[in-house]
């Protein structure tokens, strides 16, 4: 995949790449159930260091549901295939090479698990306050340099 010259142009001035569906629904629905069964603990392959919980539920005894307690999952493509299918997809990797040339190499991953209305930021996009329905798409960012204009609410 060759981006056009306005697409680099968008990314040099906005920080980031405008994309249709990259994966399918079935892709996706595969990916969120084994985040599910990773962060449950019904599969055990992804080690804990790389499982962040949320500051509240980190000393252990909790009462919450385990999938409401994860934060984060990091490191998933080095342990998990499916994970590393994505990474490796033509469609973002060569988006990537046509913008930062062939000499390109994974570092690392991250999934933002974090619950709705559970986040123990005090003030947070997701709060009650900021409700809004479920969204129907799967995020994905992939950030290359310092925060834009564009970007730096992500911060």
């Amino acid at each position: 995949m060759a981006l056009s010259a306005a697409q680099k142009q968008h990314f040099a001035e906005f920080g980031y790449l405008p994309s249709g569906r990259v994966l399918s629904a079935v892709e996706i629905e595969v990916l969120r159930q084994r985040s599910e069964d990773i962060a449950k603990g019904d599969m055990d392959h992804l080690p804990s260091r790389y499982i962040q919980l949320e500051a509240t539920f980190r000393g252990g005894g909790a009462e919450t549901d385990r999938l409401d307690q994860v934060r984060k999952m990091t490191h998933l493509c080095y342990f998990d295939a499916l994970f590393e299918a994505v990474a490796r997809k033509a469609e973002i990797v060569d988006a990537i090479e046509d913008l930062l040339g062939p000499n390109i190499k994974f570092y690392c991953d991250q999934l933002m698990m974090k619950p709705r209305y559970k986040s123990t930021c005090a003030k947070h996009m997701s709060s009650r306050t900021n409700a809004s329905p479920a969204h129907s798409w799967f995020p994905c960012r992939i950030s290359m340099s310092p925060p834009s204009r564009v970007s730096r609410v992500s911060r």
